[in-house]
C-alpha cells in the first residue's frame, strides 16, 4: 500500500528539519533536548513540562518558557524557510 512510502517520507523531512534546526539554529543544547522531550522526537517518548523539569531540577514553568523562547527562536525567518514543516 501507499502508507509505508508517505510515513518513510515524513520521518525523512522531520529528520532533515531537526538536522537543520541543530545546525542552523541559535537554539542552546538544553532547548533542543527540551525540545526533543517534550514532543516526542525520535525515541524519546512525549513528556510533561514537570517531568522534563525533574530532569533539569528545575521546575516545569521554568521548563515551560525555556521551551516557549526555544519555539520563538524557530519562527525566525531565517530558520522556518528551510524547515520543511510548519
Amino acid at each position: 500500500t501507499c502508507a509505508l512510502p508517505i510515513s518513510m517520507f515524513m520521518i525523512y523531512i522531520i529528520k532533515k528539519s531537526i538536522d537543520y534546526i541543530v545546525n542552523h539554529s541559535d537554539l542552546q543544547e538544553r532547548e533542543i533536548d527540551i525540545l526533543i522531550k517534550r514532543f516526542g522526537i525520535g525515541d524519546e517518548s512525549v513528556k510533561t513540562l514537570e517531568q522534563i523539569g525533574n530532569i533539569y531540577r528545575l521546575s516545569g514553568a521554568r521548563i515551560g518558557k525555556i521551551e516557549e523562547n526555544a519555539l520563538k527562536k524557530l519562527r525566525n525567518p531565517k530558520i522556518k524557510r528551510n524547515i520543511y514543516i510548519d
